[in-house]
């Protein structure tokens, strides 16, 4: 061990990054955050020295592993804490259940992402609209499903799991993003939900506006 805190590399924004930050934070592990954003090139050049994808987020342990990759840092945060705080049911058939939401709301988030670059990172004469179309329907498709089977307080039911963590911080994010002229995303449950977490401070503490 080399004495120091952990490290989390990225941007709240990034919800990627916020969903760890979040976890960190319920778990009541210390860690520092380095704000690195890709758009900036010395940020860049300075993230890939940790991440040779260059994509946040990047986690640095308090023994200096690196780990790139928010699935694999929740992994690693589950082990830390063990099974009686991690988020992620030890049970299998919940795990199964659990892992399975995330895969939904991970595909859901990545469709907006790819939205998201599909409109600013493109020429608009270039976008194709029938590939944005579909993007915008999956997150509307992963989305709702989600709310579709989510129970009350918790999607699972009385206890918190790394979904809640996983919606919420997606759900804050789609927001923010998705442009008003299309579908509507339809989710009482997941408003209700952000609601409830976000008057927690693990949640309130990483909460940013995009832009900002």
């Amino acid at each position: 061990m080399r004495g120091v805190i952990m490290i989390l590399y990225g941007i709240y924004t990034s919800p990627f990054v916020r969903r760890i930050a979040t976890t960190l934070k319920l778990y009541d592990l210390e860690f520092t955050n380095i704000e690195l954003k890709t758009s900036n090139a010395a940020q860049l050049s300075e993230l890939r020295s940790k991440n040779p994808l260059g994509r946040v987020p990047a986690f640095e342990t308090d023994a200096g592993a690196l780990l790139i990759d928010s699935i694999a840092i929740l992994d690693y945060l589950d082990r830390l804490v063990g099974i009686k705080k991690s988020l992620i049911p030890s049970d299998f058939e919940q795990r199964t259940t659990v892992m399975t939401q995330i895969g939904i709301l991970n595909g859901a988030m990545e469709k907006t992402v790819s939205a998201v670059y599909e409109i600013e990172k493109r020429p608009e004469d270039k976008i194709h609209q029938p590939w944005l179309e579909q993007l915008h329907q999956q997150t509307k498709d992963g989305m709702e499903a989600i709310d579709n089977l989510a129970m009350t307080p918790w999607i699972n039911g009385e206890k918190m799991t790394q979904a809640d963590v996983s919606a919420v911080v997606f759900w804050d994010a789609i927001k923010q993003v998705r442009p008003n002229d299309v579908p509507a995303i339809e989710c009482p449950k997941l408003v209700a939900l952000s609601e409830r977490a976000n008057s927690l401070s693990a949640f309130s503490e990483t909460y940013k506006v995009r832009g900002h």
